[in-house]
């Protein structure tokens, strides 16, 4: 009988005799009442010991048929496979995650209360069938001290899920007052330089040019450093020294300091400032090691990928397509102003949280310290300061086998709160967007934005025109 990878209510069934040739994959979620995503998967031979996966077609409901080719390293079939489609916008009760208190810890409270109230109504009832018994001495009785032990079994159990649920309710509550701070503190730059602050610039540093070269250097500081003195924390704003860059040496005490209005309650991971690890993937001995501290919000550079920085190719010239797509509040081509959100600062996302202890918890085959050198609040490049509006919000949750998704877990909006993460409007208000929100679909193994895929609510709110890009190829890095 041909081997079978089961997994999130999908049958995936692997014919040896064929190269190992998928088949088959029909997954139907319940909260669709039918519709269903068909697979094929075509494995190449045998090379080490191991199957390797050649080419994924999908047909997603609606017809559409996506085709993405894998590298031979990218990972090989196990018989616990799971592949899970959540991320086409389909509800999945499975991959809900529940905060508060584990319901086998409620369950035992409640089994332990329920045994010992039947324990102690068995014991009082053979008490009243032995008749009365001579006065004995003070004290508690078993069946007292059942009934007692019962009783807080089952306070515990139903009083934890409270406890849990208003503790999360105050750090929610908390980071959706740090995201109005935010935004004030952007209101009052715009207010004083007539524009908002870049999302990421070039550093003009000259001992990180190319010869004759002025636009070759690497991104350089984020929008949160442009507004430190209107957060209380122009003293640290005083400490770097902006004509370098901004991860020089001579800017480490700066970068290793915390804010406390970048910092989400509910993302313990991004607390402590985080340093890269050797064992980090293509470590070199060149890399700074210094620790750096970590921001729980990113701003949008870009309602899908962008890159419109001034391009050496091009002579340091921009390219206008990629400044066409570099339409989010943060894009690359300053100066964007209150008067160019033309689709309204009440209806423009411009920030959302960025959970580093989502990045931490999402893991990753290839960079296992990836959380260690993303999301620092001092930088302006992707996966620090600034996401990417092509992945909707919590994408870390779907984790397919075997695959490396840094780009994913970096680029999009993530949080720790139940059910979506906060989102800054232009205009200062903080909503919470669920993250099944309509959203662009994504590849189902590499979770790559569908080149050419129409842009879903997610993208048309983080545009400042609310006409979403549709994806192309993802840019090139910095």
């Amino acid at each position: 009988m041909p081997p079978r990878a089961r997994g999130g209510g999908a049958s995936l069934v692997l014919d040896p005799d064929a190269g190992w040739l998928v088949r088959s994959c029909r997954y139907r979620p319940a909260a669709e009442g039918g519709r269903a995503f068909d697979f094929e998967v075509e494995y190449g031979p045998p090379r080490d010991g191991l199957r390797l996966p050649k080419v994924v077609r999908m047909a997603p409901p609606g017809g559409v048929s996506h085709r993405c080719a894998f590298s031979e390293w990218d990972f090989a079939p196990t018989p616990d496979a799971e592949f899970s489609m959540a991320h086409y916008g389909l509800a999945d009760p499975r991959l809900a995650r529940r905060a508060g208190t584990p319901r086998w810890l409620v369950g035992l409270a409640a089994l332990g209360g329920a045994v010992a109230l039947a324990i102690a109504a068995f014991q009082l009832r053979s008490r009243r069938a032995a008749g009365p018994r001579p006065a004995s001495r003070g004290g508690f009785t078993l069946i007292e001290a059942l009934v007692v032990v019962g009783l807080i079994g089952l306070l515990v159990g139903l009083l934890l899920p409270a406890v849990q649920s208003a503790r999360e309710a105050s750090r929610r509550a908390a980071c959706a007052a740090n995201l109005r701070q935010i935004g004030q503190a952007l209101h009052a730059y715009h207010d004083a330089a007539g524009c908002f602050p870049p999302g990421r610039v070039r550093t003009g540093d000259p001992r990180e040019l190319a010869p004759g070269i002025p636009c070759s250097g690497p991104v350089d500081r984020s929008f949160l450093l442009a507004i430190l003195p209107r957060v209380e924390q122009a003293p640290l704003a005083d400490g770097f020294n902006l004509a370098l860059w901004v991860f020089a040496p001579e800017n480490t005490t700066g970068q290793a300091a915390t804010v406390a209005a970048f910092l989400c309650p509910s993302d313990p991971e991004a607390h402590r400032p985080r340093a890269r690890d050797p064992r980090d993937f293509g470590w070199r001995p060149t890399w700074d090691r210094s620790p750096k501290a970590c921001t729980s919000y990113g701003g949008f550079n870009a309602s899908q990928l962008a890159f419109a920085l001034p391009d050496p190719s091009r002579g340091c010239a921009v390219d206008p397509a990629a400044a066409a797509d570099s339409d989010g509040v943060f894009g690359d081509v300053p100066p964007i102003r209150v008067a160019s959100i033309v689709d309204g600062l009440a209806q423009t996302l411009a920030l959302a949280d960025k959970s580093v202890t989502a990045v931490a918890r999402a893991g990753d085959p290839a960079e296992p310290f990836l959380a260690d050198h993303a999301g620092w609040w001092a930088g302006g490049d992707l996966g620090h300061a600034t996401l990417a509006g092509a992945f909707p919000p919590n994408v870390s949750r779907l984790r397919p086998p075997g695959l490396s998704h840094a780009a994913a877990w970096t680029l999009s909006a993530s949080s720790l709160h139940p059910g979506g993460v906060h989102g800054l409007m232009a205009d200062g208000s903080v909503r919470f967007i669920g993250e099944a929100v309509d959203a662009s679909p994504l590849e189902p193994t590499q979770l790559a934005p569908v080149v050419g895929a129409a842009p879903g609510v997610w993208q048309k709110l983080i545009s400042r025109d609310g006409q979403a890009s549709r994806p192309t190829l993802a840019p090139r890095k910095t």
